[in-house]
């Protein structure tokens, strides 16, 4: 018996139920509409997150330069402070010393420091040396004229020989 063959056109598929659809690029986007408007809100929520980002790192860095500059005008003060503080204790001993030289009298340097409000904790100690580098006087209680030469010394002043 014979088999019931249809003739079918070439290239045609058995399987198929649909006929193929004609429209080009917009039947392309109608079919996958909603897959291409997916990976735009993906695009759209990452080109987003990115901005933001972004933009918080900018704050950030601004911030950072704003802090490190506070925090390098304090340091300048406090460092200006404190030169002022040793430079007017200094000048305010300066005038003492020669003051009392000028009227004759012996220069108390422990009456002084006991009695100046100009010590601070820039200034905890005063000595006066002498034009030949002798040590005169001193705040604080120790023999006067030479010390016998430590090796420290000895060394820091071969160095600037």
């Amino acid at each position: 018996m014979g088999a019931d063959v249809t003739k079918r056109p070439a290239g045609s598929d058995p399987w198929q139920t649909r006929p193929p659809r004609a429209g080009g690029i917009f039947g392309t986007v109608a079919r996958y509409g909603s897959v291409i408007f997916g990976l735009a809100a993906i695009a759209t929520i990452w080109s987003g997150t990115l901005y933001m980002v972004n933009a918080e790192k900018m704050h950030a860095e601004r911030a950072a330069e704003q802090m490190s500059a506070n925090l390098a005008r304090a340091f300048e003060e406090q460092i200006v402070r404190g030169l002022r503080s040793v430079d007017q204790t200094l000048h305010f001993l300066r005038a003492s010393y020669v003051r009392v030289v000028a009227e004759g009298g012996a220069f108390d340097i422990h009456g002084w420091a006991d009695n100046v409000q100009a010590l601070t904790e820039f200034t905890f100690q005063v000595v006066i040396i002498g034009p030949d580098g002798i040590l005169r006087a001193s705040k604080r209680r120790q023999r006067q004229g030479r010390r016998p030469a430590r090796p420290q010394a000895i060394v820091s002043t071969s160095a600037f020989i």
